[in-house]
């Protein structure tokens, strides 16, 4: 629905922010949203409220695992070795690598349970989901 009905990450986080998301009982949500402008944020859902993250000043990118953002602290979210490496990676190239580069910090810290993960090329407007196979998609407004 996000993908379908906005262009700009305000608009995204509005619609979010309209629909009534309610997971109790379920595993928790969060959601990386980013547009083409490299605007992003983090939606999670706790008890059916939204929170959102944004990264911190001047930096370029964000990354997200399976620790929510808004109930643990970064010194928690620093303890855990896909998250590190991820940023490690991520800052060194000062947010910016190819999807293919992704894709490989992505298998350098899968986990033997990973179902699936995805990555954007906002400015191409691709998406490449990766699962048991990879899956590349071309995005249309």
């Amino acid at each position: 629905m996000v993908l379908d009905h906005a262009e700009r990450l305000e608009d995204a986080l509005d619609l979010f922010d309209d629909h009534n998301v309610d997971f109790t009982g379920g595993p928790g949500l969060h959601y990386l949203v980013a547009d083409g402008t490299g605007a992003k944020a983090v939606v999670e859902y706790d008890a059916g409220t939204m929170q959102v993250i944004r990264p911190p000043q001047g930096q370029p990118w964000m990354r997200l695992e399976n620790v929510h953002m808004s109930t643990t602290s970064e010194a928690q979210r620093s303890g855990q070795w896909r998250y590190c490496t991820c940023a490690d990676t991520l800052s060194a190239a000062a947010g910016k690598v190819s999807v293919n580069e992704a894709v490989g910090l992505l298998d350098d810290v899968r986990q033997a349970y990973t179902q699936w993960q995805s990555v954007y090329d906002l400015g191409k407007g691709t998406l490449r989901v990766i699962a048991e196979k990879s899956h590349d998609f071309t995005l249309s407004s």
